[in-house]
């Protein structure tokens, strides 16, 4: 089974966007499915940037501890 977008790593949801953008970039990929890449890569794009404002709180975190 697929993991869950908040459960994968960054470097996961980096390798899943790569895969849309290559499939959008098929000339004879139809509308509708041109669709629902663009969507599936929006959200994908979305979770990266939380993956890497909850790496940044990590790490600022980590920071202020030592």
């Amino acid at each position: 089974m697929a993991k869950e977008k908040s459960n994968k790593t960054y470097k996961e949801l980096e390798d899943d966007l790569k895969k849309v953008l290559e499939k959008l970039s098929d000339e004879n990929l139809p509308l509708d499915e041109s669709r629902k890449y663009y969507l599936e890569g929006k959200d994908l794009i979305a979770s990266m940037e939380k993956k890497i404002e909850e790496l940044e709180k990590e790490v600022t975190n980590t920071i202020k501890e030592n």
